[in-house]
């Protein structure tokens, strides 16, 4: 914020930079996490590097290992986009064959449908086989009146 007020000419980017530094810490409510702290941080380094870069005109040299870091920054990203859409295509194939299980999967309605008129059916069966025992009973009872 004070970058956006000492220069007017570059207001709008400062003010733009505080918003995008400091939404980590609003959205915890305030709340200091590990995240919001990197980003707070993350955010006053990089201020100062613009303050510096625009203030300064003399080249800041970067130690060699900063450069290697730079020059394969073009790698890296190209490999972590082949990467996300690696994980994009695995995540849209379950996606879709989780919607295709969602449609083959019977309604409530059906199961329940279904469970009634399998209790059915096995009460029906076991009234059968009651009358089965019954008549078997009498026959057999009958046959040792004889």
């Amino acid at each position: 914020m004070f970058g956006a007020l000492d220069d007017e000419e570059s207001s709008f980017i400062y003010w733009s930079f505080a918003l995008i530094y400091t939404l980590p810490y609003l959205r915890n409510g305030f709340e200091l996490d590990g995240f919001a702290i990197a980003a707070l941080l993350l955010g006053a380094l990089h201020m100062q590097v613009e303050r510096l870069a625009q203030t300064e005109p003399v080249e800041v040299e970067l130690p060699e290992v900063l450069r290697a870091l730079v020059r394969g920054l073009p790698r890296a990203v190209t490999a972590l986009g082949r990467y996300g859409a690696g994980v994009g295509t695995e995540v849209g194939g379950r996606v879709r064959k989780s919607e295709e299980a969602q449609r083959r999967r019977p309604d409530r309605k059906e199961l329940e449908a279904r469970s009634r008129d399998a209790r059915m059916e096995l009460e029906e069966f076991d009234k059968m086989q009651r009358r089965r025992e019954r008549e078997k009973e009498r026959q057999e009872g009958g046959g040792l009146d004889d």
